[in-house]
């Protein structure tokens, strides 16, 4: 087969090629275990003596009845046990396997020529006819190992064919093929009516001991390469020698059974697995998911291994019989197959991608409707035309509808899971309109999709989603003001990210990023619309105010100069970016102090609680400057206070300003709930806070409580001054209660007098 052919076959057909193997394979099985001639009885061995089991009707005296010899020709074999054991290796020595060997020769003749004499325990002979077996005759135990064989063949040759160049998935497909050697050859040789003809055992029981002895090894290979080689050292082909080496002398009868017998080939090959295997998991310690995928490698490869070993193998090595029939015991080897199965969906064991299991599923699909159109051909009572037509319409109304249930139940995608994360998403992208929020928002987003461990900004460009890290980590290119992003270990680090995850991130990212754009469109209007209402206000609200400011009289000049330092005010709102909480402070206290200097009373600011800095919003800043103006302005005005102590207690998330004053004041439930109080409250509220007044002794005191980090969305944020200040702005809207300051300084002798 030319290299280049071989290197553009696509793994469907290196499946195709694999499955065809093991196909012929078990049909040629099948035709040696059906042309070995098996007497019409049973013997079963009970205690140290063989009993007629099954018998059929005209044979039905001999059931129950003990055999004490069998008579091939003249010669006289006892009937004892061993004439029926399940695997001749578990004899004790060669010259025990020879002894046995010869015996099936001389029964395996005259079962050949039509059957045996078998003597009773009464001294009386009966004659046991025999004949070959059809397939459907053969016995449950001979189809057990051949589908246990099978499996682990195809599951091999699966791995094998996706990634064939891979040292790993070589030698577990090794593995594979080994156990089909071992489970195709014991089918035949386990399964006999009575007697095997010598020379076709030696053949079998050879290749029984080889597939075993190398099982062995290439396992030992397996682990020490897997996830990583643990040297550089060629400990998997020295593995591969020497279990060659031990199956040579294991067949050849070389010296000792115990020592060189096909049990011990496997013990030196499988002792040294449990070693390398630590060695791996201490190697990889640092690294959560192959830690979780070695669980699930040792897990499934050492409880299949153990569970066969223990109870077949090793007791002959102790001169005991094996404590389990190794025909149904090969059925734990598939716990090696089934169990890396499941860790190739889950943590992509030898770097492979779920979608194996699609591949692989879709093509045994095919293969099964071949084999059930076969098979009901076959077995039908039906003849021609008639068989074709009911063969496919039991596949298209049974076998078709039966397959699609278990495909949805093994491989159903979580629609489910994905349509709630859809809403999810969409909800609060709907409720994201903020730039400034779109980072925190996929983050999030992120971290409900997939559950990672990290979320780590990348520096380097990434140019598309892509998978790194042999699947540990996620790249996602960034966009807008959101920085491209790494997700690390996924699930909480209990897999590896996979193809789906890929399309996945790369759906939201689109969603975000094309919401990203419609919040950018809409701040870029909201910036527009204010710069117009800011030129408006400078140009023709501020320019009349200028002019009333120089004409009319003195109280007139000097409400229009406190209404156009309102519109100045409104402006700066208007501009005002960030800015910090200790920043905010000390503005206050700068006009707190100039307020108390121009119209002569006794100013304190405090500041307790947490010192920690915090920086602020425009809108946060302002709605708090706002609120601590106000509370000072009704002081002033309305009580005539001569002391005024304003308190920031910082309390994170929340800080509360205090604005005490020993005006006179009367029961503040009493008083009206005038435009600037409602202003006052409506700016709390939109801090998620609120506003209060109390009177405590002889001091009325205005308490604000707000909460940071909670505050209405950007939109909001954009909007709020300029509905704030052209719906509620006292001196644009006509009303005077922020221009008190200059009535006070036009008219002092108006300030109220202090009351008891």
């Amino acid at each position: 087969m030319p290299s280049t052919w071989r290197r553009s076959l696509p793994p469907q057909a290196l499946l195709a090629i694999i499955t065809a193997i093991g196909i012929v394979a078990a049909a040629i099985v099948t035709a040696l275990a059906s042309a070995l001639p098996a007497p019409e009885v049973t013997f079963e061995a009970i205690d140290d003596a063989l009993v007629v089991g099954t018998a059929p009707e005209e044979l039905a005296h001999l059931r129950g009845r003990r055999v004490t010899a069998f008579h091939p020709g003249d010669a006289r074999i006892p009937a004892t046990p061993t004439l029926v054991i399940e695997e001749p290796d578990v004899l004790p020595t060669y010259e025990a396997i020879q002894a046995w060997m010869d015996d099936q020769g001389a029964l395996a003749v005259a079962l050949a020529e039509g059957g045996v004499w078998a003597e009773l325990d009464d001294g009386t002979r009966a004659f046991v006819p025999a004949e070959p077996r059809g397939p459907l005759e053969l016995p449950p135990a001979f189809y057990m190992q051949l589908v246990f064989g099978l499996l682990g063949f195809l599951l091999g040759g699966a791995i094998v064919s996706f990634k064939p160049k891979s040292l790993p998935t070589r030698l577990y497909a090794l593995t594979g093929a080994c156990l089909a050697l071992a489970a195709f050859t014991a089918a035949v040789y386990s399964t006999r009516g009575l007697a095997i003809d010598p020379s076709l055992y030696r053949v079998l029981g050879s290749i029984n001991a080889s597939g075993s002895i190398v099982f062995a090894g290439a396992l030992l290979g397996l682990l020490f390469t897997y996830p990583a080689p643990l040297a550089a050292f060629p400990v998997p082909a020295i593995a591969l020698l020497s279990s060659i080496a031990c199956a040579v002398a294991a067949n050849s009868h070389v010296g000792e059974k115990a020592w060189t017998g096909p049990q011990t080939g496997v013990l030196v090959h499988f002792l040294p697995c449990f070693p390398v295997a630590y060695l791996q998991w201490k190697r990889h310690a640092t690294s959560p998911v192959n830690r979780a995928a070695l669980q699930w490698f040792f897990l499934s490869i050492f409880s299949g291994t153990i569970l066969f070993f223990a109870l077949v193998l090793a007791p002959p090595l102790f001169d005991a019989e094996p404590f389990a029939e190794q025909s149904s015991m090969f059925g734990v080897f598939l716990l090696i197959y089934a169990g890396i199965a499941a860790a190739l969906s889950r943590y992509r064991l030898f770097d492979i991608e779920r979608w194996w299991f699609r591949a692989l599923a879709w093509f045994l699909g095919g293969l099964a409707v071949v084999l059930v159109d076969a098979l009901l051909l076959v077995t039908l009572p039906l003849a021609g035309v008639t068989a074709t037509f009911a063969a496919v319409a039991i596949v298209g109304w049974l076998y078709f509808p039966v397959r699609q249930w278990v495909w949805q139940r093994i491989f159903r995608r979580r629609e489910g899971q994905f349509g709630q994360l859809l809403r999810s998403f969409v909800g609060r992208l709907a409720g994201t309109r903020s730039l400034e929020a779109f980072p925190r928002f996929w983050r999030e987003m992120l971290d409900e999709a997939f559950s990672p461990l990290e979320v780590e900004v990348v520096e380097e460009d990434v140019p598309r989603p892509r998978i790194t890290a042999h699947g540990q980590s996620l790249e996602i290119p960034g966009f807008g003001h959101v920085p491209a992003l790494r997700l690390t270990y996924p699930g909480r680090g209990a897999r590896l990210f996979s193809r789906e995850d890929l399309e996945l991130a790369e759906a939201l990212r689109s969603l975000v990023a094309h919401g990203g754009a419609a919040v950018a469109d809409v701040e870029r209007g909201i910036e527009n619309e204010r710069q117009r209402i800011m030129r408006d206000l400078h140009d023709d609200l501020g320019g009349k105010l200028l002019a009333m400011s120089h004409v009319g009289t003195p109280e007139t000049q000097e409400l229009a100069r406190a209404a156009l330092q309102d519109v100045s005010d409104v402006l700066a709102a208007l501009e005002a970016g960030p800015t910090t909480l200790h920043a905010l402070v000390e503005q206050c206290r700068w006009e707190l102090q100039t307020r108390a200097e121009s119209h002569g009373f006794r100013a304190e600011l405090v500041q307790t609680g947490s010192t920690e800095d915090r920086p602020l919003t425009a809108r946060e800043s302002t709605n708090l400057a706002r609120i601590l103006r106000e509370a000072v302005t009704n002081a002033v005005r309305h009580a005539g206070a001569e002391h005024i102590r304003v308190t920031v207690h910082f309390d994170p998330p929340h800080l509360t300003l205090e604005v005490r004053n020993d005006g006179a004041v009367g029961d503040p439930s009493l008083f009206r709930m005038g435009r600037g109080r409602k202003t006052m409250k409506a700016r709390a509220k939109d801090l998620r806070g609120d506003v209060t007044w109390a009177l405590e002794g002889d001091e009325c005191v205005t308490r604000a409580r707000v909460e940071f980090g909670a505050a209405h969305d950007e939109l909001r944020e954009s909007t709020l001054f300029v509905r704030g200040y052209t719906a509620h702005s006292p001196s644009i809207r006509g009303h005077r209660e922020e221009a008190s300051d200059a009535r006070i300084r036009a008219h002092p002798e108006r300030r109220p007098s202090r009351r008891s």
